[in-house]
């Protein structure tokens, strides 16, 4: 669980942890420069929302978002991104 701003309690996980057919904000990527740019420039950064498609816990997590599509995700990039279910 995380915090924001205001020291109010988010439910905040990782996007690895997401169960399929769940659509979730993105909170924070918590990598180094090369990842979260990389990130940004398919569009993935905080406050955009994602549909987890696929996710098998152990292997690439399948997402989607409105604006640049569908994209597969390695389990480790994945645990990076830090979401909140809506």
């Amino acid at each position: 669980m995380g915090y924001n701003a205001g020291s109010k309690p988010l439910n905040v996980f990782p996007l690895s942890t997401i169960d399929e057919g769940k659509t979730v904000r993105i909170v924070k990527i918590v990598g180094g420069r090369g990842l979260v740019r990389r990130l940004y420039e398919i569009g993935l950064l905080p406050g955009v929302e994602i549909q987890v498609l696929r996710n098998s816990k152990h292997g690439p997590v399948i997402i989607r978002n409105s604006v640049s599509g569908t994209f597969s995700l390695g389990f480790g990039v994945a645990r990076k991104i830090m979401v909140e279910v809506m």
